[in-house]
Order: C-alpha cells, then sequence, then structure tokens
C-alpha cells in the first residue's frame, strides 16, 4: 500500500472514530450556550418587552435545540478544520479539535443569532451600521477564539485526554442545561388573570364604578388584515358577498370611513386595548410589550364591574408581552408549536427557522395551524367558555375575539394544500401571482365570513345577541399591489389602513344607519365606555361616536394619525377629510418620496403626489403633524 492510501485510510478512520464524534460534540455545545444566552438575553432585555411570562421554558427548550442545529455545524467545522490538518502533514489532538469546534460554532452563532437581536431589539428593528457589522464580527471573533484558547489549555492543564475529554464535553453540555432547567424551574411566573380591583387611573385610585342591572354584555371582535373594501356592505363592487357581515351592519351602525393607527398588528391592538394613539403607548416593534401604567379599556370595564374573557390569535398579541392586561382570563390561542415548545421559546431566534424547515421538508405545503387558529376553532373555544361554568350569571361580560383567517398565509381553496406565504416567497413575489393571492385572500374572508354567522346565529340561539352591544373592527388591511407592492407593514396607504367598523347596540337601537364621517380606532373605547355611562380617562385622546342615548353623533374627526416603525420603517402620516399627508424618513423594502401629500376627494386611492405644489393644505398638515409628534412624545407612557 502507498503511503498516501495509508493517509487517506487514517483520514478516513479518524473522520469516523474522532472528528465525527468530536464535531457533533463540540457544536453540541456551542448550541447549548447559544440557546442559554439567547433566553437570558429574551429575558432580561426585552421585557421591557415580555411583561411577566407565564413559563419560562425557553430556558430549557433552547439549549436542547440549539444544541441539536449546531450540532451539524461544529462537525463542518471540525471536519474542516482536521481536513486542513492532514493537507499540511499537522497533527491536531483530539481536545483540540473539540474546543476548535465549540469556538468556531460559537463565534458563528453569536455572530448570526447576535447581529439578529441586536437590529430587532436595540435598534428597534433597525440596520446595523457598518461600524456596529464590524464590531459584532470581532466580538465573536474573539469570544471564538478565546473558548477555543482557554479550553484547549485548560484540558492540557488538567491532563484530561480520550475518554476523559467526552466525559469533560458532556459534562459541560450537562451543566450548560441544567443551569437552564433551574433557571426555568425557578424564575417567578405570573399568576393567571386578575382580581376585580380598582386601578390607578389618572393619578387617581378610584372605586369601583356601580353598573345598572340593565348594563350590556359586550362582544368586541377584530378581524385580522380585513380590508373595508372587501365586504359587500361596503361597496356594490366588493369581490365577496360577505352576508353575515352585511347582516351585522344592518342590525348596527356601519362607519364607512374608520382608519387604522398603523398598517400592523401590535400598536393597533394596543391602541384598540387602550385608545391610546401608537407613539403614545409604545408597542411600536415587534418585541415591544404593553407599558404597565397604560391603563386598558378590559381594566375600565373589570373596575366597573365586568367579566373580563379574552381569545387572542396572534403571538404579537401574547399575554407575554403583557396585552392580558386587566382580562380576567386572557386565551392565547396558540398555533401548533413544534418540538414541544412552549410560547416563551417562540421568542427564540431559530424556532422560525425550525417551522420553515418543518414546513418545507415534512409539510411539503402550508398548515395555518402552525401559524394561527381558524375562525372555527375560535368560534369552538368561545362557545364552549359561554356554555361553561367560567361564565359569570352575576356580572355582566367583555368577550374580545379574535379572527386570524384573512391573514397571510393565504390558502388556495382549489389547492387546499396549497398557500401563499410571503414570508416564504421573499416578501416580494412577481405580480403573476396576484390573481392568485386575491383569491386566496377573498377566500380567507368568505371563511371568517362564514363563521362569523356560526358564531352570531349560536349568539341568538342562547338570547346573548339581541341585548348586547357588539363591536366588530379590523386592525389593518392588507397590500395587493396598489403601490408596487404586498402585505402590510410596509406603507401607510388606504388598503392597509382603512379597516371596517361597524357598532350593534343593544335592542339593535338604531339599526341600519350609515356614518360617513372620519373616524379611528382611538374612538372605539371611549364609545364603549360612553354606551355603560363610565367615564372616559383624561388620558384617551378619541371621541365617543354616540350621543347620550346610543344614538350615532353627527361626528367627523379633525384628523386621523397612523404611524409606522416596522422592520426599520419610519413613517407617519396624518389626514383630513379633504387631505392626507405622508412623511417617510426610512424605508427597508421600497424606495419611497420622502413627502406626499394626495387630495383625498379628488384622488381617494392615492395614486397622485401633490406635495412641492405649494398647496396650503401640505404646510398646514406638516405643522399639525410636528404638534402632533411633541404632544405624543410629550405623553409617551414609560
Amino acid at each position: 500500500m502507498s503511503n498516501m492510501q495509508e493517509r487517506i485510510k487514517v483520514l478516513l478512520l479518524h473522520s469516523v472514530v474522532v472528528v465525527l464524534p468530536v464535531g457533533l460534540a463540540g457544536g453540541a455545545l456551542a448550541g447549548a450556550v447559544v440557546g442559554l444566552t439567547e433566553a437570558a438575553w429574551v429575558t432580561v432585555m426585552v421585557p421591557a418587552q415580555i411583561a411577566a411570562p407565564e413559563e419560562f421554558q425557553l430556558f430549557v427548550w433552547g439549549p436542547l435545540v440549539y444544541a441539536v442545529l449546531f450540532s451539524g455545524g461544529g462537525l463542518g467545522i471540525g471536519g474542516g478544520v482536521y481536513f486542513l490538518a492532514w493537507l499540511f502533514r499537522r497533527s491536531m489532538s483530539a481536545e483540540r479539535l473539540f474546543f476548535i469546534s465549540v469556538g468556531g460554532s460559537l463565534a458563528a452563532g453569536l455572530l448570526v443569532i447576535g447581529r439578529w437581536r441586536y437590529a430587532r431589539d436595540v435598534l428597534e428593528a433597525g440596520t446595523p451600521t457598518l461600524i456596529e457589522s464590524l464590531l459584532l464580527i470581532a466580538a465573536a471573533l474573539i469570544i471564538g477564539l478565546a473558548v477555543e484558547r482557554i479550553g484547549t489549555w485548560l484540558v492540557r492543564r488538567i491532563q484530561v485526554g480520550g475518554i476523559a475529554t467526552c466525559v469533560f464535553a458532556v459534562a459541560l453540555f450537562l451543566g450548560v442545561v441544567g443551569v437552564g432547567a433551574v433557571l426555568a424551574a425557578w424564575l417567578p411566573q405570573y399568576p393567571a388573570g386578575d382580581d376585580l380591583v380598582a386601578h390607578d387611573i389618572d393619578g387617581q385610585t378610584k372605586p369601583p364604578a356601580i353598573l345598572p342591572d340593565t348594563a350590556p354584555n359586550i362582544i368586541f371582535i377584530v378581524v385580522d388584515t380585513l380590508r373595508a373594501d372587501v365586504l359587500s356592505c361596503y361597496s356594490d363592487d366588493a369581490p365577496v358577498h360577505t352576508r353575515h357581515f352585511d347582516q351585522l351592519a344592518h342590525d348596527g351602525i356601519l362607519y364607512t370611513s374608520c382608519m387604522a393607527p398603523s398598517p400592523w398588528t401590535k400598536p393597533t391592538f394596543a391602541t384598540l386595548f387602550t385608545g391610546l394613539r401608537p407613539d403614545t403607548h409604545g408597542a411600536l416593534v415587534a418585541g415591544s410589550a404593553l407599558p404597565g401604567s397604560a391603563i386598558t379599556l378590559a381594566e375600565l370595564l373589570q373596575d366597573a364591574g365586568y367579566y373580563t374573557q379574552g381569545f387572542a390569535n396572534n403571538g404579537h398579541i401574547h399575554a407575554l408581552y403583557g396585552f392580558d392586561k386587566g382580562f380576567s382570563e386572557y386565551v392565547s390561542l396558540e398555533p401548533r408549536l413544534l418540538l414541544g415548545a412552549q410560547s416563551s421559546s417562540r421568542l427564540l431566534s431559530l424556532y422560525e427557522l425550525v417551522r420553515r424547515i418543518h414546513a418545507w421538508v415534512i409539510l411539503r405545503g402550508i398548515d395555518i395551524t402552525y401559524f394561527y387558529q381558524p375562525a372555527n376553532v375560535v368560534n369552538k373555544k368561545v362557545l364552549e367558555w359561554l356554555d361553561g361554568p367560567a361564565r359569570p350569571t352575576d356580572a355582566p361580560f367583555f368577550l374580545f375575539l379574535h379572527y386570524m383567517d384573512p391573514h397571510d398565509p393565504f390558502l388556495d381553496p382549489k389547492k387546499p394544500d396549497t398557500g401563499y406565504a410571503l414570508m416564504d416567497l421573499g416578501w416580494f413575489p412577481p405580480k403573476s401571482y396576484l390573481d392568485r393571492m386575491l383569491r386566496a385572500y377573498h377566500h380567507g374572508v368568505k371563511h371568517t365570513d362564514k363563521h362569523l354567522g356560526v358564531l352570531l346565529d349560536a349568539l341568538r340561539e342562547r338570547g346573548l345577541y339581541d341585548d348586547a352591544l357588539i363591536v366588530l373592527t379590523a386592525d389593518h388591511g392588507e397590500e395587493f399591489y396598489e403601490h408596487g407592492g404586498w402585505w402590510h407593514g410596509e406603507t401607510l396607504y388606504p388598503e392597509v389602513l382603512h379597516v371596517p367598523l361597524m357598532i350593534k347596540a343593544p335592542g339593535n337601537r338604531h339599526a341600519g344607519s350609515v356614518e360617513e364621517g372620519l373616524v379611528r380606532h382611538i374612538d372605539i373605547p371611549p364609545t364603549i365606555l360612553h354606551f355603560l355611562g363610565l367615564e372616559q380617562p383624561e388620558m384617551m385622546p378619541g371621541s365617543t361616536l354616540v350621543c347620550a342615548e346610543g344614538a350615532p353623533r353627527d361626528f367627523s374627526a379633525p384628523f386621523a394619525y397612523a404611524s409606522n416603525f416596522r422592520e426599520g420603517n419610519l413613517q407617519r402620516s396624518v389626514q383630513t377629510e379633504r387631505y392626507k399627508l405622508h412623511m417617510v424618513e426610512e424605508t427597508v423594502r421600497r424606495d419611497m418620496e420622502p413627502v406626499k401629500l394626495f387630495d383625498l376627494q379628488a384622488d381617494p386611492l392615492e395614486q397622485e403626489n401633490l406635495a412641492g405644489r405649494n398647496l396650503p393644505a401640505e404646510e398646514e398638515l406638516q405643522t399639525l403633524l410636528q404638534e402632533l409628534v411633541e404632544e405624543m412624545e410629550a405623553k409617551a407612557l414609560e
């Protein structure tokens, strides 16, 4: 046998006996450390972002799952280094190869995940500068090199080798996982629900209000991603016949010009729950929580004697982010979670990678239950509560429920296993997708309409419909290439801000009323409070939409404000009934003009930019916007 053949034989033998176990073990240890580190980061750095988690499984799930994911990287790094050493006829001990795998995997993990978390949590979804990126690279390399040098020196110092090295590696790994298990078990958890207590409102502790015996049950329905113009009660040309939305509108008051304060879920729901503008409540980016100092509609109703029950269906408004504030019970309708993950583990960056791998490799398609729960499941949970012992018999209830079916991923009704998730299509699929995506979106709207009808019929059967106050709206709409793009959370155009609003009064009073004035989400909490004769806190800037007897007011808001701070976007808009000003300071995926002015009467779809034409409205709205921003900054919650 030639010398080269002998060397290749040794290479193959060592690759199986040494490199394979050592590389896998090194990567696993690094993954466990990265998982534990990210769990600590999320828990310590992000609540300001995570309000009192109910469980800390991320401290165990992270180290274990990251160990599996990183083991392949450790094998690749260890195998690559060993092969280079073999080429240059250098020897490589098992213990040094182990710590090279650990250090290399650790450096790679800290660089990729660390940069992502820095951009998301510190820069609030901004983009690191070149200097910041170079510093992150340098820090990752220094940490990886230090781990390799110190670890190799340590095992040589204490003369650990052979089997002892393996035992040492296992001990380190178990130690990391053990630390995570201890933290998961010992960190404080928040109690479920709230007691009926008086809260500090506007600086004064107020006693619970006394409700009249005739206080109605309140049902607050929010449909995610539902455009107003897709409903047939809003347009004779609507692409979908929405019979049950139409019936609810017929039984109540329909508002034709309701504007959301943000083009995506978290800030809008925070506004719906508090009556505050996004810049005031501060829940602006993906990791934001509802501030503890915010007084929610649920708290006000709970203090007044209502049992407050919530069914949330989107991770952005999970109890982890404080959106359960004021609810007697707040049920987060979790999507199906993978690999035994619980809510807290979804906050780790690699959970999304696990979900995508599962979708691509296992499902080979889209199953929406891995994203949210469909309307039929929401109804099942709601009706179980209505028929169960938890529903109070001696107090009225405030019931919040959340449908997600029009939301991406859109399911193609002609191919039930096929869906269009923009995240998986690279955010900007070609316009050739338009017809199929519209068809799928309309399918989601039809599905919601069907199950809204099931819910309303169930309320009628239980004698709960006629006397209830029912409010239905959407958190935002959806773009379908009206301005050259897709999805939501990217712009402040009408396709994402114009949402439905219908209010059915107790006894179906004033049924069939249609109000065309400009109204806003900040007007909804004051309106609900006004129906009950409860005082509107001074901090709420909105206006009630009804008179003392519950009749619709002849009202049009002086202006509507919206903002977008998502994933590197920084945009604000203010509109009156006639004009709209859209200011763009920063965008990520769009090239947009910094100032846009639209004449909404002549151009309701906002296609012609009138900025720079010396129209008085431009200067007036810029002054209004500047004053409004200063006011919101002065009142911003901590």
